[in-house]
């Protein structure tokens, strides 16, 4: 009764096992790379450029472009954590009327709900982005389910192992009780077996003739 008491009300998995701010950085990793790169090649290529160089016109057309282009970058960079940052907050993951409820999104809202009766297991995946953030991936599989049916992203290692097995146990109070005693019962039915000896062991009885 505490069990099913307990799964009636709200459970905030996103507070017990909170994501980590790295995914931020993991999510804007292509822009921070463009950005690292093109920052060398302005450092290297202008910065540290003889000052007889930089008074040919050809020179500083090159050096304006390299200039926008590392402001650009830097700027896109920018708006690119501070937008994962904020779909960070969007994100939220947790129990609510034996669901499992996986909201995300800052301008396309998206809101799954899975009944915790038809969860079948629940996977941690670390690919190489992940490991180089100390990152996992906790994904949902469901009964007829081709592939992933929801995941929960950006988990350090400690919180994404915590909520597998949260998960896991949620999903095993949802099982119908198994009555042990009913199961080990076993229904023996008579067996009559049929003689096997053949007919001609016993030859028909013939009438006396009268």
């Amino acid at each position: 009764m505490s069990e099913q008491s307990n799964l009636d009300e709200v459970i905030d998995l996103k507070r017990s096992y909170p994501q980590s701010i790295r995914y931020v950085f993991l999510k804007s990793l292509p822009w921070l790379v463009i950005t690292v790169l093109v920052t060398a090649f302005y450092i290297g290529a202008f910065l540290r450029m003889p000052s007889e160089l930089k008074a040919s016109p050809s020179v500083r057309f090159l050096a304006v472009g390299s200039t926008a282009l590392f402001m650009t970058c830097i700027a896109v960079t920018f708006f690119k954590i501070l937008y994962e940052y904020l779909e960070l907050l969007c994100y939220d993951y947790k129990i609510e009327l034996e669901h499992l409820v996986v909201s995300q999104g800052l301008f396309f809202k998206m809101r799954s709900s899975i009944p915790l009766a038809k969860i079948i297991d629940v996977h941690l995946f670390k690919g190489p982005r992940q490991m180089l953030f100390g990152l996992y991936e906790l994904r949902i599989f469901t009964p007829g389910a081709l592939d992933t049916v929801v995941r929960i992203e950006g988990l350090p290692d400690a919180n994404a192992i915590g909520l597998q097995n949260h998960l896991l146990a949620l999903v095993e109070t949802t099982l119908p009780p198994v009555d042990e005693q009913a199961a080990g019962n076993v229904v023996n039915f008579p067996f009559h077996a049929k003689s096997a000896e053949p007919d001609s062991l016993h030859p028909p009885k013939h009438q006396a003739a009268h």
